[in-house]
């Protein structure tokens, strides 16, 4: 099942490799290619919410080639698909319906991501896990191809000059190449018509000779004859044959220059002939260079259509981008403002109350001297003028009182702003470094966690045989004697090299070094009686490796060493080193390798630094990494792994500097705000005091100038005035208890908002 649900570990299946679930055949029966298991699960109660149907088959097929392919209710998927759809079921990678005897451990640790990843799948959460880590991927790599996408962009920005500069000069060219195509063509037509002309005139004269030529040829025919007839004649004609003979030499001479005005004529001919082809041909490939060169122009016009067509995308999309910028901020009505109109409501307030306390205490006053003392209104007068020069002094001290207290209040109003910014600036930054700190956090966990997994692996030697497991532990408890150890425990090979080494040694990794063949020989006889399994065993007194010795292989391209040379261990290990490895030259990558090899005619097995091998013959092994961490490269591994967890503690305990320093300011910054906001308030309070006092001030110097202008006239209606003075005296006193009662409701909202601050 565990396999049919997409296991990759032949380990946890019980077996040396994934081949071995492939029937092998037998002396009958041949074997098969490929190994197929389908599993069939009830799913009436949709259990498995992604498949909608009663029953889910799943099917795994295996090809001895280490490909798999994978069916769900016979629809081939991927790998992935089948994960994705037992997550949560507790069937799934991570799964607890199923746990081998391995895993009970890892379940009761508490330190093992594997406990974790079993209760997640019980809880429910997987899922959501992987996708979120899917997400996160997608736009982790969205945001790479934004990234690209705006160096791209960038860059055809730049190229736009450029691209314009040359658009404009194709432009021209088209223009002058059409210009010059015009030009080149009339030429032609224009060679050709002279050549016609020559041609023709040149046939003529042909004509015309061959014509003389026909004319001569007969001319010679009939002398011929006539000489002839004349040789009959000799004797009686010799004076006639003397002349005729005159004629005839003449007549040779003219049939001599004929002869060479036709030879001459024969060769302009050929001369003209050769012009016409040559002025045939090159307009042949005149022809042919204005195709090529419309089909160029046609390539450069697509190009520049094309830039232009992406430009204007991306120009588009930068405005979309800049529009999605803008945001809104809204206002509303603070309580610092309704403390504001409450303070000036008490403020009134209060003037009313002083106002109506004086006018009270003015008709009292007034009554009792209107009684008591009528003649003293010029004493009183007296006192009222001195009375008012001391109350204009007290409004230019409150005036100025005032001031002062504005003055400090904007002052204050300032630094708290500025401490506010800060103290915004600060916390969004101790947010930051804090989700930093949580991240680094998360990634020392996982990077202890993982280092912690390997060292349980190391100690429990995991990935060594069981025979190996056995001899090693008895050779601990003292039962055996004389082992050294594993051939991976005792040697030190570079990271940069590990998997070059690990490919080379094969299944020679574990191989136990011995100190003689004795201690070997007790030790496989421990292994047979045990009946525990086999085990290579490599005697020091006994091996003898030899190493290769082709001087010239240091020279070729890409050679990195030989293996053995590449291995450090105990000098009386090597030459057990040399035997298993000082036949193996290591170099950069499969082409030097396959070079190499042939130029040495495949003597000896080439392994380069990915783990790709020829073999001695010719043989060639490789592919990808198998999954999983080597004997050898674990130990590496640990080591790496130990080492970036001492550097991620120390940058954690920085940064935890960097955070309580940055915490340390938020704190003083958070106190000076408050302190401002207190001060603010106090001086807030102040002022309204002030101006109660300013207004107060108005209120009785107003009151001493009406006093004075009484006293003037409190002569002629003093009885009168009496009583009035006593009704007055009455309706203040109500007027102040009224007033006084709205003070204090507007005092408790006052200090009911201030609590609220």
């Amino acid at each position: 099942m565990r396999w049919v649900l997409g296991e990759q570990s032949t380990k946890s299946l019980r077996g040396s490799k994934m081949e071995d679930v492939i029937f092998d055949g037998t002396k009958k029966r041949k074997a098969f290619g490929f190994a197929q298991v389908t599993l069939t699960l009830d799913n009436s109660d949709r259990a498995i919410e992604n498949v909608d149907s009663d029953e889910v088959s799943v099917t795994r097929r295996y090809f001895r080639s280490g490909e798999s392919e994978y069916r769900i209710n016979g629809d081939q998927v991927r790998l992935k698909d089948v994960h994705q759809l037992f997550m949560d079921t507790g069937l799934g990678r991570d799964g607890y319906s199923m746990v081998s005897q391995g895993r009970i451990a890892d379940l009761i640790s508490d330190r093992n991501s594997q406990c974790r990843e079993m209760l997640e799948e019980a809880a429910g959460i997987s899922a959501y896990r992987y996708r979120r880590s899917d997400a996160l991927k997608k736009l982790d790599k969205a945001e790479e191809n934004l990234l690209r996408l705006m160096d791209i962009l960038a860059e055809l920005e730049d190229r736009v000059g450029p691209l314009k500069t040359q658009s404009e000069k194709a432009q021209k060219f088209l223009s002058y190449s059409g210009e010059k195509k015009g030009l080149e063509i009339s030429l032609w037509l224009s060679a050709i018509e002279k050549l016609k002309d020559d041609l023709k005139r040149h046939r003529d004269k042909y004509l015309i000779s061959k014509d003389q030529y026909d004319s001569t040829q007969t001319e010679l025919d009939s002398l011929s004859l006539r000489i002839e007839e004349s040789i009959e004649l000799a004797q009686s004609l010799t004076a006639k044959i003397d002349e005729k003979r005159a004629g005839a030499a003449e007549t040779e001479a003219r049939s001599a220059e004929l002869s060479g005005q036709r030879a001459v004529l024969e060769n302009s001919l050929m001369h003209n002939a050769t012009t016409a082809e040559r002025l045939r041909n090159e307009i042949n490939s005149n022809k042919s260079g204005r195709a090529e060169l419309e089909s160029e122009i046609e390539a450069k016009s697509k190009i520049v259509s094309q830039i232009t067509a992406v430009l204007t995308e991306k120009t588009n999309r930068l405005n979309e981008v800049n529009a999605e910028l803008i945001a809104a901020q809204e206002a509303g009505s603070s309580v610092e403002s309704d403390a504001k109109l409450l303070g000036e409501r008490i403020s009134a307030l209060s003037g009313e109350l002083a106002d109506a306390r004086v006018k009270e205490s003015t008709a009292a006053s007034l009554a009792d001297e209107l009684s008591s003392r009528v003649s003293s209104i010029k004493h009183r007068l007296d006192d009222q003028k001195e009375l008012l020069s001391e109350r204009k002094k007290s409004q230019e001290k409150a005036e100025e009182d005032i001031k002062a207290c504005l003055k400090k209040i904007t002052e204050a109003d300032n630094v708290r702003a500025g401490v506010n910014m800060l103290l915004e600036t600060h916390t969004q930054r101790l947010d930051e470094l804090k989700s930093e700190a949580e991240k680094r956090n998360l990634a020392l966990s996982a990077v202890t966690s993982k280092a912690a997994m390997l060292e349980d692996q190391e100690k429990s030697m995991d990935g060594y045989s069981g025979a190996v497991k056995a001899v090693i532990k008895a050779a601990e408890e003292h039962r055996l004697s004389g082992i050294e150890g594993a051939v991976s425990k005792l040697i030190t090979i570079d990271e940069a090299n590990v998997l070059a080494i690990e490919t080379a040694l094969g299944g020679a990794v574990q191989n136990i070094i011995t100190v003689t063949e004795r201690d070997a020989k007790r030790a496989i006889e421990y292994l047979k009686k045990e009946n525990l399994g086999r085990v290579t065993f490599q005697p020091i007194s006994s091996v003898e490796g030899k190493k290769l010795s082709e001087p010239s292989l240091y020279d070729c391209d890409g050679f990195v060493g030989i293996a053995s040379d590449l291995v450090e261990c105990d000098e009386k290990y090597r030459k057990i080193i040399v035997s298993l490895l000082g036949r193996v030259a290591v170099v950069e990558d499969l082409d030097y390798a396959i070079s190499t090899a042939r130029q040495y005619s495949y003597r000896f097995k080439i392994v380069t630094l990915d783990g790709q091998v020829v073999n001695a013959g010719g043989s060639m092994t490789g592919g990808s990494k198998a999954s999983g961490t080597g004997i050898i490269s674990r130990s590496i591994e640990i080591k790496a792994l130990h080492a970036e967890e001492k550097k991620l503690i120390s940058e954690n305990e920085k940064f935890k500097e960097k955070i309580s320093a940055m915490q340390k300011k938020v704190d003083d910054e958070t106190m000076q705000s408050e302190e401002a906001r207190t001060k603010l308030i106090s001086l807030g309070e102040e002022r309204v005091r002030l101006e109660g006092v300013r207004r107060l001030c108005d209120e009785q110097l107003s009151a001493t100038e009406d006093a004075i202008e009484a006293i003037r006239n409190e002569n002629g209606d003093i009885i009168g005035r009496i009583e009035e003075a006593e009704a007055e005296k009455n309706e203040h006193s109500a007027r102040i208890k009224a007033i006084s009662k709205e003070i204090g409701d507007k005092e408790d909202e006052l200090l009911k908002l201030s609590e609220k601050q």
